[in-house]
């Protein structure tokens, strides 16, 4: 979705980071009509499960984009704070506002109700992102835009702080889990930028040192997917794990949770760049082509996906019960279709970007 780096493998990236949120979509819906216990609701759960690093890794991949971008036009001394906020919110916020008023008319006709007389909801979950499940992700990225200038003008300022900034978002991301679990007690963190810090932070380090990590990462990537598969095992099999194999790690649950994620989502997201990269630079075919051109419709395919899986769940999968299965997992692959065309359709239009951004 954030794009300016002149590295294309980083569309595939954002291509693969897309299809992972198009799997949790598509497998939530079945892993709350299944009962829990049978084989069809675990397979649903893994594929929802082992797909939760999709968010983390665009915050990462903003880290990534940002601090290539911006360290080098600060350091000269440019004046682009400006054109930062102009360029990114007016990108960010006119879309998010258009397609949270979509998105809340279409669930004011699903559940037959007034939208006129239910306006003042869409207003109250503006902040939140709540007028529809996926668009808490504008919520977090208004945020990551306003605090951006700040964090760039640490790093600049500090060596010490741009050589120890990996270090220190740790620091600040278990002090924020601390904080809320001991005393705040906020439940829901999803729309709080503070809850993928440490992912973004991790970006941003790579950004700063791009050449420098990925030879660095390279030599080390069999360690980090030995890693990254351990982490993701243990982070889909937790409630197995606490509730049946290890029942004394019960009391610990929250933090070992803690820990598991942010291992499972940030190994994740290396790896992700790492595998994007590789084939970039050794599968240059039809594939890669059809990898990048999705990555850059990925911000619309973000938007628009959502309101296709409905209309397929609503009109087809509802009528065709007995291949409910097969329909699930190509509903995946018509929602993709279709809000890939509608950005075809989009950017040939001079006021596209108020939809789709730039």
């Amino acid at each position: 979705m954030t794009k300016n780096v002149k590295h294309e493998y980083l569309d595939i990236y954002r291509a693969l980071g897309i299809f992972a949120v198009i799997i949790i979509h598509v497998t939530s819906f079945p892993m709350d009509q299944l009962e829990d216990e049978t084989f069809q609701h675990f397979f649903y759960m893994f594929f929802n499960y082992a797909s939760h690093f999709a968010v983390p890794s665009f915050l990462f991949l903003s880290g990534i984009v940002l601090f290539y971008n911006y360290v080098k036009r600060d350091r000269e001394g440019e004046n682009w704070v400006l054109h930062f906020y102009k360029k990114r919110l007016l990108n960010i916020l006119v879309p998010y506002l258009i397609w949270s008023f979509f998105y809340f008319i279409c669930v004011q006709l699903i559940n037959d109700t007034n939208i006129f007389f239910n306006i003042k909801t869409y207003f109250i979950n503006l902040a939140t992102g709540k007028n529809y499940t996926h668009l808490y992700y504008f919520v977090i990225i208004l945020q990551l835009y306003i605090l951006f200038p700040l964090f760039l003008k640490l790093v600049i300022s500090s060596d010490l702080i741009r050589k120890k900034f990996v270090f220190l978002a740790v620091i600040v991301q278990i002090v924020f889990f601390l904080i809320n679990k001991w005393f705040i007690g906020i439940n829901q963190t999803g729309s709080m930028f503070i809850t993928y810090f440490l992912h973004f932070c991790v970006g941003a380090y790579i950004g700063m040192e791009l050449d420098k990590v990925f030879r660095y990462l390279k030599s080390r990537s069999w360690l980090l997917g030995c890693i990254f598969i351990t982490s993701m095992l243990i982070y889909i099999f937790s409630e197995k794990i606490y509730y049946r194999w290890f029942t004394d790690l019960l009391p610990y649950k929250a933090y070992i949770n803690f820990f598991i994620y942010y291992l499972f989502t940030l190994t994740a997201s290396v790896a992700l760049l790492l595998i994007s990269k590789y084939i970039f630079n050794y599968r240059k075919n039809l594939i890669v082509g059809i990898l990048g051109k999705i990555g850059n419709a990925s911000f619309t395919i973000f938007l628009a996906h959502p309101i296709f899986l409905e209309l397929w769940r609503r009109h087809i999968i509802s009528n065709y019960g007995e291949y409910y299965h097969y329909l699930t997992w190509m509903g995946g692959v018509v929602a993709l279709a279709c809000s890939w065309g509608l950005y075809i359709l989009l950017k040939k239009t001079r006021w596209s970007w108020i939809l789709i951004g730039k």
